[in-house]
């Protein structure tokens, strides 16, 4: 029988499935009540087992609706006897998010360190690279003398003006532009420079950051910690009245210790990569709040422009290379004729 009906079939997905060997249901929700009861402390529960088990919470109605059958317990659909189950379990609700919590932590953690490592990395990178440097003073002297007499020499530019180099053409030919003349200067007198992105490791990558999700994400894991330590007081209040086989207090003490160790390492990273992000805008003379994507990303594709018009400089060259060879060959064969 069915005490109400299940509205989401993944219900019955759960109450049936897992790892257990255990050919009858009654194993199998043992199995499951078990691993929540200790925290899964036998990783035995997937991921997405568990996140599941965080959407299928018995409200208050259901779980009175569901004692008021407990008689007819062994008649029950196997999603109702699920739900009876699960609703004996102290803070059913909380004690599953924070078990999610606790199994999606290690790899957000990681994640999120990873990419505040990045950005922290490429601010450095970019104050340290004396060949940028040099890159920007050669930009700031040519538009100086191209702009001479208009008005006054420029100071500095914005990096995002790096971009627009691509944009001005030669007077002489239309497909000729700065940034090649750019390069050919390069090469003939300042051919170090053009090394300059093995300076830049991580600027692709940290163009990519969004430091917006990521303080998101930051302040997403403060507030599971914040959700565990509610959690680890409100089973160290119940004392003697724990079920004797919930691991909960043990378990999530050591977990919440190494966490909050995790987390503070973490949010320290995030704080210096924030000030160094900030230091290395305004290095640049950029806005202090620019974003990753704003500083990174117009570096980055300023210099997979300046790769694609070394390229065809080389194409360039190598075309009048050929041409000349051909001309120097008929001007040789011609008196034979």
């Amino acid at each position: 029988m069915s005490v109400f009906d299940i509205k989401n079939k993944g219900l019955h997905s759960i109450s049936t499935g897992g790892r257990c060997s255990s050919p009858t249901f009654y194993g199998q929700t043992t199995y499951q009540k078990g691993a929540i009861l200790c925290m899964d402390s036998g990783e035995q529960l997937p991921l997405d087992m568990v996140e599941q088990l965080a959407k299928f919470t018995p409200s208050a109605e259901e779980a009175a609706l569901l004692d008021e059958h407990h008689d007819e317990l062994d008649s029950m659909a196997r999603a109702d006897r699920f739900l009876y189950e699960i609703s004996k379990i102290p803070h059913y609700s909380q004690r599953v998010r924070t078990l999610l919590f606790k199994k999606k932590f290690p790899a957000a953690v990681t994640e999120a360190s990873a990419r505040a490592s990045t950005v922290l990395r490429a601010a450095r990178d970019m104050q340290r690279s004396k060949r940028l440097r040099t890159l920007l003073e050669i930009v700031l002297a040519l538009g100086n003398y191209m702009n001479r007499g208009a008005r006054g020499n420029a100071t500095g530019f914005r990096l995002s003006s790096l971009n627009k180099l691509a944009d001005t053409k030669s007077s002489v030919s239309r497909t000729t532009t700065l940034l090649h003349y750019l390069v050919e200067l390069l090469e003939t007198q300042f051919k170090d420079v053009l090394l300059l992105e093995e300076d830049l490791p991580h600027v692709r990558a940290a163009a990519k950051v969004c430091a917006e999700q990521l303080e998101r994400d930051v302040a997403a894991l403060r507030s599971g910690l914040g959700e565990v330590a509610r959690e680890l007081d409100y089973h160290a209040a119940l004392g003697a009245a724990a079920h004797a086989d919930d691991s909960f207090l043990p378990l999530m003490r050591e977990f919440h210790a190494h966490a909050l160790c995790s987390f503070t390492q973490l949010e320290d990273l995030f704080q210096d990569m924030k000030r160094r992000l900030e230091a290395c805008a305004q290095a640049f003379g950029e806005e202090a709040g620019a974003s990753p994507e704003q500083l990174f990303g117009a570096l980055d594709a300023f210099l997979a422009q300046l790769a694609e018009a070394r390229a065809e400089c080389d194409a360039a060259r190598r075309r009048r290379d050929d041409e000349e060879r051909r001309t120097k060959h008929e001007q040789e064969v011609a008196p034979l004729l």
